[in-house]
């Protein structure tokens, strides 16, 4: 069924779509929902509340998902910490989080009341609308922003089939892996920025004005900024080749409908050139020191790559129709690592290339759009040659995230040959393709997930493949997206949409006795004495700072070299603790031999300390789960102040 251009319900809704968004996004911040996991605090923290029987997860539908311990255990109180900072609400440069100056604008990228938030602008919400509406700002208006300008670069791709547009759109917003992701790394930055700068130059090509000309690249600019900001090259680097591989068949396809002047051309080039440089140098030259610590770290900065080990796994994305419904843990994965594009992929780059050469009119885009699939799965694949994976900044991704660009060029293709194909298929073609695909694909994920997935969900994934496949085919035959509009919906929220819950509020942190607890303390003291968990690992570290308090083994998103070298003169275990990481500190007694420092994962750090070396790194104040008491002496005391629940709260005297 083809939407109407003119007159109807349908079209209304389209003309009406920007203040649709807009109402939308008012109501979700006014009554504080969100998507976050943050609930799952009121689970750790239960007994602490004063009224324990009670929900206070504020998950009003689904559950939060403790797997998302990026989003709910990380970022989202870094974010928090940052209004209750002492020494001034939103600084770039926080004193709460590691209880030492640290960037909280560069790594992670938290909300800081500074000009660089512009590019940062789902963080803005925070600055005035404070923690639980803030944090409602972040994930409705990415998901709608990011929604809409897939709308908007599906009709460009399409040539304004609003259909073909939505089911695009759905797609994408709704996918599996920006669900799993959709809060941490900046997946949705990249998404939204990419497609937006395109659409800029596409708008830049298309107008004679100089002074629009000077705009969108202006625009384009600070997409270009912000794009680059999120730092996380894994997913950067292979989108980025994703769109430059989208602009060479754009440029291609519309350059016989471009004037190219060479005046404006410099012009603009000039404008797009210095406002990138400019603001990035000053950005690289506030946040130089931070930039060359994470560069240099143990983990994550000392990898390289060389691509492979992700064969298989390409062709295991429908699996992520039951990632929702499973057990979070995967064997030697997990479902976020697995979570991709439901892509259709390889159907798209094989009917690209039967189209490629069937018809006699050659397709730049449809050209360029096949050779970038096949470009990033090839490195998905298999391993290249070290000097190759250099050069072409690949060797900064892991096979498996290079997956989210494969991913995002199949959709395109699928999408694209709907609306451009050519290609007379028979029904018994099509009837064949489509079995074939979703038999072969829903074997190997059987063969990838036999952990969960019995032959009964293998043979249901064969049909829920095949069934697409045929849609496509008779949307590309007979150009009717009603049947791949609903399938697509109902794709989109079983593997996407029921991921995250529909949260309201942060009650699950504030109104906890302990919470309250630390936070009193922190005001008495003016937020100047230093918070240490004790005995306690991830994520309870990551509470105090919630509230303000300036805690040392916070995730340190970077390390604090100075701090941890104290203990350490020689630089014998340097490679230690110079990561990113979780730090569990134990206080043993002076018979211990523990070692100070172990790394039982790439991101956690375990420090081992006696009583009296507390002093060395100025604690003042603990929490833990266990009494302390024993552990005084003539030199020290833990003063206990507040026992809540299992936790107790002290003070240090020395």
């Amino acid at each position: 069924m083809k939407m109407k251009e003119k007159g109807g319900l349908a079209e209304r809704v389209y003309q009406l779509r920007y203040l649709a968004a807009a109402v939308i996004l008012f109501c979700c911040v006014l009554f504080e929902i969100s998507g976050s996991s943050i609930g799952f605090w009121s689970v750790l923290l239960d007994g602490t509340y004063e009224n324990s029987a009670q929900d206070n997860s504020g998950d009003l539908l689904g559950s939060s998902r403790s797997i998302r311990t990026d989003e709910w255990a990380v970022s989202t109180p870094m974010a928090f910490s940052q209004e209750y900072n002492h020494t001034g609400e939103y600084p770039y440069f926080s004193d709460t989080i590691r209880g030492d100056s640290t960037d909280a604008f560069i790594v992670y990228g938290q909300p800081v009341r500074s000009w660089e938030v512009i590019f940062r602008p789902f963080q803005i919400g925070y600055l005035f609308l404070g923690p639980s509406r803030g944090l409602s700002f972040f994930w409705c208006a990415r998901m709608l922003a990011l929604f809409l300008v897939s709308l908007e670069f599906g009709m460009y791709l399409t040539k304004k089939k609003k259909m073909l547009s939505v089911i695009y759109s759905v797609l994408v917003s709704c996918s599996p892996v920006v669900a799993w992701w959709f809060a941490i790394n900046g997946l949705v930055e990249m998404l939204v920025f990419g497609q937006l700068a395109v659409l800029m130059f596409v708008w830049w090509m298309r107008t004679e004005s100089l002074w629009k000309k000077v705009l969108l690249s202006a625009g384009i600019a600070w997409c270009g900024i912000s794009y680059i900001l999120v730092f996380y090259p894994s997913w950067q680097i292979p989108l980025g080749y994703a769109y430059l591989f989208l602009l060479i068949g754009i440029i291609l396809r519309e350059r016989k409908n471009v004037t190219w002047k060479k005046g404006p051309i410099i012009l603009s080039a000039g404008v797009l050139f210095v406002l990138m440089a400019g603001v990035l140098g000053l950005i690289f030259l506030k946040s130089a020191d931070t930039i060359k610590l994470v560069l240099n770290t143990s983990y994550p900065g000392d990898r390289s790559f060389v691509g492979g080990a992700s064969l298989l796994r390409m062709f295991s994305w429908a699996g992520g129709l039951f990632f929702p419904s499973i057990d979070p843990g995967l064997g030697i994965s997990n479902v976020c690592e697995e979570a991709q594009f439901f892509s259709f992929f390889p159907l798209g780059v094989i009917l690209g290339t039967i189209q490629l050469v069937k018809s006699k009119k050659k397709d730049p885009l449809l050209i360029t759009m096949t050779a970038g699939t096949c470009f990033l799965a090839l490195y998905s694949a298999f391993p290249w040659p070290p000097l190759l994976a250099k050069v072409t900044l690949l060797s900064m991704c892991q096979g498996r995230r290079v997956l989210v660009g494969v991913g995002f060029l199949s959709i395109l293709l699928i999408i694209y040959l709907i609306s451009e194909c050519t290609v007379n298929y028979k029904s018994r073609t099509a009837v064949v393709i489509s079995s074939v695909t979703g038999v072969a694909l829903a074997g190997i994920c059987f063969i990838n997930y036999t952990q969960f997935m019995g032959k009964k969900k293998a043979l249901l994934l064969a049909a829920v493949i095949a069934a697409g496949a045929i849609l496509i085919f008779v949307a590309m035959k007979w150009k009717r997206y009603a049947g791949l509009a609903c399938y697509a919906l109902i794709i989109s929220f079983v593997s996407g949409m029921m991921v995250n819950p529909v949260h309201q509020g942060a009650e699950s942190v504030y109104s906890s006795k302990l919470t309250q607890a630390i936070k009193e303390e922190t005001e008495a003291d003016q937020g100047e004495g230093l918070w240490m968990v004790e005995g306690l690992s991830f994520p309870y570290l990551n509470l105090p700072i919630t509230v303000g308090a300036p805690t040392i083994n916070t995730t340190n998103v970077y390390p604090n070299l100075d701090r941890w070298e104290q203990f350490d003169p020689d630089k014998k275990d340097f490679s230690k603790y110079n990561r990113y990481a979780h730090i569990v500190i134990n206080i043993v007694d002076d018979s211990s031999q523990e070692p100070v420092f172990s790394n039982p994962y790439d991101d956690q750090l375990i420090v081992n300390l006696k009583p009296e070396q507390l002093e060395t790194l100025e604690v003042k104040h603990i929490m833990s789960d266990k009494d302390l008491s024993g552990f005084s002496s003539e030199d020290i005391q833990f003063n206990e102040t507040e026992k809540i629940g299992r936790f107790y709260l002290y003070n240090v005297v020395y």
